[in-house]
């Protein structure tokens, strides 16, 4: 899911090329539910996504780094905000371009939020279900990471 707040997360292990263990509790300072969340470690995740809705739109790659492994999550959560911050290009809810003003990634409706467009055909469970609407975004400061 295209998500704001301050970082990354995925909700599966296998999820990641790099991984450090981390096995912590951090503080979570979202504006709508405050709290602990349980961080199982960190690490480096490659996404394949498609870049457009077009038909033959190319497929790019995101490499997202420090993402926080939350098994708890309800779903993957992609901080477009910190990511276009980091690597330049400019983005909108449901789609970006890159640097060069290419189309890079898209993003489709799901649940009153925005869900990446992955290339392929990936398998996975989603939690949302229609209808209902979730507060998915993380506020866990960049210091607190570092310090995981």
């Amino acid at each position: 899911m295209v998500v704001s707040g301050a970082c990354h997360y995925a909700k599966d292990r296998p999820s990641f090329i790099t991984y450090r263990p981390v096995c912590k509790d951090i503080k979570d300072d979202s504006p709508f539910s405050p709290t602990r969340i349980f961080v199982a470690g960190i690490g480096t995740v490659e996404l394949s996504v498609r870049s457009s809705p077009e038909k033959n739109a190319p497929t790019r790659t995101l490499v997202l780094d420090q993402v926080l492994h939350i098994p708890s999550a309800l779903s993957n959560g992609f901080n477009m905000t910190g990511y276009h911050y980091h690597y330049g290009g400019a983005a909108g809810v449901l789609q970006a371009k890159d640097a060069d003003g290419h189309p890079f990634w898209h993003a489709e409706e799901f649940c009153g939020l925005g869900k990446l467009v992955l290339a392929g055909n990936p398998q996975g469970l989603s939690y949302s279900k229609e209808g209902k609407y979730y507060a998915l975004s993380s506020y866990i400061s960049p210091e607190d990471i570092k310090r995981s």
